[in-house]
């Protein structure tokens, strides 16, 4: 049966459908012949989970009944930003809770982080 899914990175949205015994590297395939980033440079999350490459859709729970055509089911893409920072964060939730923490608003907490040394501040502290 086929399985659809809703494959998004910050402000880009994939509308895909595979088999439910489709693996994680062929669902990085297809989003590669839309993106041109091939698959060792992206990462796919369910639920704020890593897919593994050799899994199937059917192992994170992805099938018929879960991702509908009218209800497609959400994965979570992130590339690799270089060779020495690795992957995005996919961490919406986390995002947000860190910037009400610290009483930022948006637009403050966007200029802080506009250098990736900033960046990089930013993420040890969230993990500490």
């Amino acid at each position: 049966m086929n399985v659809f899914l809703m494959v998004r990175r910050k402000k880009t949205t994939i509308f895909l459908d595979a088999k439910e015994n489709t693996t994680v590297y062929d669902l990085k395939k297809m989003v590669e012949g839309i993106t041109k980033v091939p698959p060792e440079n992206q990462e796919l999350y369910k639920d704020d989970e890593v897919m593994e490459q050799h899994k199937i859709l059917g192992d994170y729970g992805l099938n018929d009944s879960t991702a509908k055509a009218q209800a497609p089911a959400q994965v979570g893409l992130a590339y690799k930003e270089s060779d020495t920072l690795g992957f995005e964060i996919y961490a919406v939730l986390i995002f947000f809770l860190q910037i009400s923490s610290h009483g930022m608003c948006v637009e403050h907490f966007r200029s802080y982080l506009s250098s990736s040394e900033e960046r990089a501040k930013w993420l040890t502290n969230l993990f500490i």
